[in-house]
């Protein structure tokens, strides 16, 4: 004869719903730093409901004395933001979409053909990460300049103030090349 399965298994359960003390110190450390985390915003958020006294008084007010929520409208008047909303927007997609179709062709390559050099040609390329953007931010300053004077005889694009300084320099990542060679290398042939 077949013994009786129990129904529940694991491990036996405490006779006590209180819950442990180091649960309780945890979750009231989880709390106070998600307040922590959590004030920066709403002191942001209730600031823009200040007037200009208000919000730039020393000691800052939590609350608003005065409600404005005219400070919106007023924000959304003073600057043309629809336009920077779709400028941003189409910048986004534009270096996405760009940068996404560079990252799988040169993957692709590093990944499945063979060619003299592609180890070497790879490591450099991945050399590149450990440069910090800070090292790059003046000569890509006077790459897209649009006066000679900066260029001092350097090539010089002219790009400035226009979407190309936005997107051609953002199409090609070393990070995204290796991480799509990566996803490559995991596909069988």
């Amino acid at each position: 004869m077949a013994r009786a399965i129990p129904l529940e298994r694991g491990f036996p359960r405490s006779t006590t719903t209180r819950p442990r003390v180091g649960t309780i110190a945890k979750h009231i450390v989880l709390i106070l730093v998600a307040g922590v985390v959590a004030y920066p915003f709403y002191f942001m958020v209730s600031s823009s409901f200040k007037d200009l006294l208000e919000a730039t008084h020393t000691p800052p007010t939590i609350f608003p004395a005065e409600f404005h929520p005219e400070n919106y409208t007023e924000a959304w008047s003073k600057a043309p933001w629809g336009r920077y909303f779709i400028n941003t927007i189409f910048v986004s997609v534009a270096v996405t979409v760009l940068e996404l179709i560079t990252a799988c062709l040169a993957a692709y390559a590093f990944a499945r053909m063979r060619f003299r050099g592609k180890n070497v040609l790879f490591t450099i390329f991945l050399a590149t990460l450990m440069i910090p953007g800070e090292a790059t931010l003046i000569p890509r300053y006077v790459l897209m300049s649009p006066s000679r004077v900066a260029c001092a005889g350097l090539p010089c694009l002219g790009w400035f103030d226009t979407y190309q300084v936005q997107i051609v320099p953002f199409i090609a990542s070393a990070f995204s090349i290796f991480l799509m060679r990566q996803f490559f290398l995991a596909i069988p042939n």
